[in-house]
């Protein structure tokens, strides 16, 4: 189905439909990482691939920067010229890919609804730990918008 055809989320914001979409994709999210290790070096980029998804259905999201040193000022990651400890993505009251970082712990910065290719610019020109494939980017890709698409079919108008 291509974009064009696709059918809008109904109240896209809500609370239910947040619970909903975060839920499912940590579950993706948490299988992805025991299996292909995306949060030893991935998790960048499961941030850029889901905040593509949550943008084509007009979604609030913040990407969560997460490190055990001070972070950058700023609320543009294209800016930014750091790489940090890991990356998460928050919707509502709800986080995806969050992994076990105690906030009392971390230093923790929220970037509003930032673009998808500036998260992905920031993916690319970082290095990462060398635990994580980026062999696997297309793999992980797919199966994040095909388990999205899945989670989300019956949200959707019409």
């Amino acid at each position: 189905m291509s974009l064009k055809d696709k059918k809008r989320i109904s109240c896209p914001n809500s609370d239910r439909v947040l619970s909903k979409i975060a839920h499912g994709m940590n579950a993706i999210c948490d299988c992805l990482d025991h299996v292909h290790d995306t949060n030893c070096g991935g998790c960048c980029y499961v941030a850029y691939c889901l905040t593509k998804l949550l943008r084509r259905d007009n979604i609030k999201y913040h990407l969560v920067i997460i490190s055990y040193d001070e972070i950058e000022e700023g609320d543009d990651i294209s800016c930014f010229q750091d790489c940090y400890t890991h990356y998460a993505i928050q919707i509502g009251n709800f986080s995806i890919n969050r992994g076990d970082y105690d906030e009392d712990d971390c230093y923790v910065r929220y970037l509003d609804n930032p673009y998808p290719n500036d998260i992905k610019e920031h993916y690319e020109k970082c290095s990462w730990n060398c635990c994580y494939n980026p062999n696997e980017n297309d793999f992980i890709w797919k199966t994040l918008k095909l388990f999205y698409d899945n989670i989300t079919k019956d949200l959707r108008k019409g």
